[in-house]
């Protein structure tokens, strides 16, 4: 029997920018799969919500959108709280895997089948976010691994220039690929200074889970409006030409 897939989605109505760009890819991804996208909108008014239906059903996606207004919450409670929908979906409906995207991160057509295949309990792609260490803003990608003991430390951009599947401590959940069995005794959570998803590893890891990375799937951080250049920075074929892999 194939595997049932649910793709979950937080986003907003300031996250439209991207959506086109965001369901041209989950349409390639998807081809052969059993897969549902169910969009969590956290946007304060109505309206949105029928465009992400729209847009999805237009290519033929089978879609849901469950609406969980932001009411003003803290922003880390906003996507805590759009995760525990996405979760208490995959559990309601019987689906095996979670795949979850932020509304910005573009992955390439290979990405379902890749993750599928790792058969990890968790495994990340590659996205890059910008951060900031000792005072120099620099881009790296969501990745951390074990360091020193009980320390972790991020990955640089060239760390993860070539094909390997790595074992990580944790990674942002912008594209993760879950199995079922990790997320029935979890709830996603935050503690301060914490976001959810360095939580959610936490609590996984204490649970006798593992995490891995494929530095094969490769996405794009659509940061900005297309045609920006800004967005070049979070590409990985503008580091590749800099460190000199293509």
């Amino acid at each position: 029997m194939a595997e049932k897939i649910l793709i979950g989605i937080p986003t907003y109505a300031k996250g439209q920018y991207c959506l086109r760009y965001l369901l041209d890819a989950i349409e390639d991804l998807i081809k052969g799969f059993d897969v549902k996208l169910l969009f969590v909108d956290t946007s304060d008014f109505n309206g949105y919500d029928k465009v992400l239906e729209k847009a999805a059903k237009d290519k033929n996606i089978p879609v849901d959108v469950v609406r969980d207004p932001a009411n003003k919450k803290k922003m880390y409670d906003i996507i805590t709280s759009a995760r525990n929908k996405v979760k208490n979906y995959l559990l309601k409906h019987n689906f095996d895997y979670l795949l979850f995207f932020d509304h910005d991160v573009i992955a390439p057509p290979h990405t379902l089948k890749t993750l599928l295949e790792d058969n990890k309990d968790v495994v990340s792609g590659m996205y890059l976010l910008g951060t900031e260490r000792e005072g120099k803003k620099e881009v790296r990608p969501d990745i951390f691994v074990h360091h020193e003991g009980e320390f972790v430390r991020m990955l640089s951009v060239r760390e993860v220039l070539g094909d390997a599947l790595i074992p990580i401590a944790a990674s942002g959940l912008g594209c993760a690929l879950i199995k079922r069995k990790v997320l029935e005794n979890i709830t996603f959570r935050t503690e301060k200074g914490s976001s959810e998803d360095v939580i959610f590893f936490t609590d996984a890891a204490e649970q006798g889970f593992k995490f891995y990375a494929d530095t094969t799937v490769e996405c794009t951080h659509m940061k900005f409006p297309a045609g920006d250049r800004n967005n070049l920075l979070y590409s990985f074929d503008y580091h590749k030409k800099k460190y000199g892999f293509q």
